[in-house]
């Protein structure tokens, strides 16, 4: 979605290196495996946007904010499956890190969304 929105860069993180040429293949233009500590540590407050799909309820939440740039926010775009989550607030504050988070549209959005697939395939 972030490359057929023209997106400058955008950078898939998994846990597995099995992925990365799926993620290419779909748009990405970096990938980064999370436990490999070298990538991670390359990646580290280096992104305006994070878009969370995952809803693990073993999500490490102060390493997904490391990822975040300063001034950066990330998004939820699941809902985790535990009732509430731990953040690092001194990462939220000292750096301007925002947490936002949106399920689906109503009709109108989802239609849109489903237009913007088909024309980018």
């Amino acid at each position: 979605w972030a490359a057929a929105f023209k997106a400058d860069e955008v950078v898939a993180i998994s846990t597995s290196d099995s992925k990365r040429e799926e993620a290419k293949k779909l748009g990405a233009t970096k990938f980064v495996n999370s436990r490999n500590e070298e990538e991670r540590k390359a990646a580290r407050h280096s992104m305006d946007i994070l878009l969370l799909t995952s809803n693990d309820k073993d999500t490490d939440w102060a390493e997904l904010i490391d990822y975040v740039a300063n001034h950066g926010t990330l998004v939820l775009l699941a809902m985790p499956e535990i009732p509430t989550i731990a953040v690092p607030l001194g990462s939220l504050l000292m750096r301007h890190v925002s947490i936002a988070g949106s399920l689906t549209g109503g009709r109108e959005i989802t239609q849109e969304m489903l237009e913007f697939a088909a024309e980018h395939n």
